[in-house]
């Protein structure tokens, strides 16, 4: 009875579907005696389950088009390896954690790439593949962690060419799956490609390009061999992500997760109390606490009894492992809490399988902008329990802006329009050069190209990023996942987090508001000494590990292996604040003598980015070439013995940088600040009016290059565009 009203619905969803014609879809069945017995929906078999409802949704504007196919299971405990045989095509909105859609993509019939985001996720994966006596189903590809030092290209080939695993499964973290392309065939009819946690590509794009990338590989393989799965799936803005086939999977039985708020004016104060009254009540149970900021994880823990700092350990990337200190875990990280509290950091908000169950705190501080949560990412935090009976309870701890950031808004397609305009731009610069290039200088074309594609907008403080970006053909594209992860950046900051209500509001629509408290915490003596315990502890290993890098960096130095290559590699496995120190390095070391830049930057390892960019500036004015147009322009405005007003400092710098085509800055402190990049000035006091007044002494910038002459050859053509090269924005 059951096969038979099985195939009646999925014979009358096949012909509803064909009605509708949607080209992106595929809904094919095959009959024997007149009976339907085998349904392929999106390139996968569906499976004889009871208790399955399929719904077509037709666009209501569009007449051949699907928003989506929603798949309905009523028994929450059915998994989605019961539903289909393999993972459809398209996108796979799965709308709730653990419902295994990496398991069936890992167990079905073919070869299959699932891309993960993070290391700690592909790896987690990775190691369930291990059997009993030690042999690996699949293959991991990315960074050491783990057991694993390197991934070797005989290993690649070696697990490709193993004829004894006839379905090869691979674990690809992001930012290896260009190495793991070189390795495949150039047909990729016989493979499948799964992106699993996409939501993370829309918020973390800002700060790794290398997930662009993906989308761009994504796209070679087949149509049918190919799908993007999350929980949390928000709008996309790359036309090609929105227009795939939507495969919405719901559980009918939906659960509004339970959990209590807690807005705190003091938030590690907040989470140590939080801690201690839960123990208090629950002296046996386990704690999570979800809190993307080891320092503050530090000071959380000096704030609790001394019984409870030795049951504490912090899961966090291997780059903030001295930061963690002796809370770092002992062991490889597995499925289970080795401590009854543990610490996580975005590493492990999503993919990861914790079998315990445990109480959750999830924390958002807008004093650290990282570490802001959407609704969606605690959904996934929240996911990280895999217990049958799930946690034990969920608190969000959280704050409030205490004042608005900026009043402009975000313009998701103004911002795209913007970036294909300059798209568009280039492209006619380009097309000019190859076919107009006895008119139009070849390297004052490119300066021009060079200069529109790096420009960059930034909101309320956010990190600058760029419009468009180099696909992997090397071709102009928008950086659509920039612009996603922006339009997300832009919901937390002005809109989550500023207004007291809209929070709650926002959670509200899918979970259960058990309570909702503020939390006065006081600011204690003890607080401040555990601040500044932990700030001393950082910058004690901070300045150690530049330390170290020095020494390593002039070694390199002094036997001629210093490349930029090497600098690249070391910014990408470095912690966040070494990472700074070779990203200066890195950026300059084209322009000055490179032991000079190791002991200025070495010197000046604590300056911030105001100094930074007035050094930079210094270095690189005094690398353009004789002849450069901006040179001679400061050169003949501003003389050397004679005096200006800072008026007069702004009406002449607003007139070179309108001849340079620069952006044109407000304040005349500005005008000053940047002089002071291109010469020695030196403040005066007019003795009859006791006003104040510069006098230009030279044009190599005491001020950032010190009173000894420093080597800085003219590297820079005269055809190059100050803009391009310099921090003029």
């Amino acid at each position: 009875m059951e096969a038979k009203q099985k195939a009646l619905v999925l014979c009358a969803l096949t012909v509803e579907a064909k009605r509708i014609d949607d080209p992106r879809y595929q809904f094919d069945t095959e009959e024997k005696d007149g009976v339907v017995v085998r349904c392929i929906i999106n390139n996968a078999e569906v499976l004889d389950v009871p208790g399955v409802v399929y719904h077509l949704h037709p666009n209501e504007t569009e007449k051949n088009r699907l928003d989506s196919l929603e798949v309905l299971i009523k028994d929450n405990t059915k998994r989605f390896s019961e539903v289909f045989r393999q993972l459809p095509y398209g996108i796979i909105k799965k709308n709730v954690t653990g419902i295994g859609a990496t398991t069936l993509a890992l167990n079905a019939e073919n070869n299959c790439i699932v891309v993960c985001p993070t290391r700690s996720l592909a790896y987690g994966k990775y190691c369930k593949g291990i059997t009993e006596d030690g042999t690996k189903r699949y293959l991991y590809v990315g960074s050491g962690i783990g057991d694993i030092e390197r991934v070797t290209s005989k290993n690649i080939r070696a697990y490709l060419g193993n004829k004894k695993i006839p379905y090869k499964k691979i674990l690809v973290v992001a930012d290896s799956l260009p190495r793991l392309m070189e390795y495949l065939p150039q047909n990729l009819e016989k493979w499948h490609i799964m992106v699993d946690e996409i939501d993370c590509y829309q918020t973390d794009g800002v700060y790794r390009p290398a997930l662009e990338n993906v989308i761009d590989y994504f796209f070679k393989f087949p149509e049918r061999n190919r799908c993007l799965v999350s929980a949390t799936i928000r709008p996309f803005s790359d036309p090609r992500l929105a227009d795939l086939p939507l495969i919405d999977v719901k559980y009918e039985q939906f659960i509004r997760r339970p959990i209590e708020m807690i807005r705190s004016t003091n938030i590690p104060k907040t989470v140590a109390t939080t801690l201690e009254r839960t123990i208090r009540q629950y002296p046996e149970d386990k704690i999570v606490v979800a809190y993307n900021t080891v320092s503050s994880m530090r000071i959380i823990i000096e704030l609790l009894p001394d019984e409870l700092k030795g049951k504490c350990e912090i899961w966090c990337s291997s780059q903030s492992e001295q930061q963690a200190g002796e809370y770092y875990p002992q062991e490889n990280i597995g499925t289970h809490l080795t401590r009854q509290i543990t610490f996580l950091t975005c590493t492990y908000f999503t993919g990861i399988d914790i079998e315990d169950r445990y109480h959750l705190i999830s924390v958002s501080d807008t004093k650290y902008l990282y570490t802001l949560l959407s609704p969606e990412k605690l959904l996934q935090i929240a996911g990280r329990c895999r217990h049958k009976e799930g946690l034990l309870s969920e608190r969000f701890i959280y704050d409030i802006q205490s004042k608005k950031v900026w009043e402009k808004n975000f313009d998701k397609q103004h911002n795209i329009a913007c970036a294909k305009w300059i798209i568009e731009i280039i492209n006619q610069i380009n097309f000019g050069l190859e076919n107009y290039n006895d008119v139009i200088h070849r390297n004052v074309g490119q300066a021009v190209a060079d200069q529109m594609s790096g420009w960059k907008v930034s909101y309320g403080g956010s990190t600058p990023i760029t419009l468009v970006r180099r696909d992997i053909e090397d071709n102009l594209a928008v950086s659509y996942l920039n612009i996603d992860a922006f339009d997300e950046f832009v919901r937390l900051r002005s809109q989550l987090y500023s207004d007291a209500t809209a929070i709650v509001a926002a959670l509200e629509e899918d979970c259960e508001i058990l309570g909702h408290t503020l939390a006065n915490d006081s600011y204690s003596k003890d607080q401040q000494a555990a601040e500044i315990a932990v700030d001393d502890e950082f910058k004690a290993i901070q300045n150690a590990n530049i330390d170290e890098c020095v020494k390593l960096m002039k070694e390199r130095i002094a036997d001629g292996s210093m490349s930029e290559d090497l600098t690249v590699r070391a910014e990408r496995s470095v912690s966040r604040e070494l990472k700074r120190f070779v990203s200066r390095f890195h950026q300059l070391m084209k322009y000055a003598p490179h032991e000079y830049l190791v002991d200025t930057l070495s010197d000046k390892r604590n300056k911030d980015n105001k100094w930074y960019n007035g050094f930079y500036n210094a270095i690189l004015f005094n690398a353009l070439e004789r002849e450069h147009p901006f040179r001679a322009l400061v050169e003949n405005y501003f003389k050397p013995g004679e005096r200006y007003s800072r008026e007069k400092i702004y009406e002449l710098m607003i007139a070179i940088f309108n001849a340079s085509g620069l952006k044109i800055f407000e304040k005349p402190a500005t005008a000053v600040s940047y002089l002071q990049s291109f010469c020695t000035l030196k403040r005066c006091k007019d003795n009859r009016t006791g006003e104040n007044y510069y006098r230009v002494v030279d044009y190599r910038s005491q001020k950032y290059l010190g009173k000894d002459p420093v080597g800085i050859p003219h590297v820079i053509s005269k055809f190059t565009l100050a803009g391009s090269v310099m921090k003029l924005k």
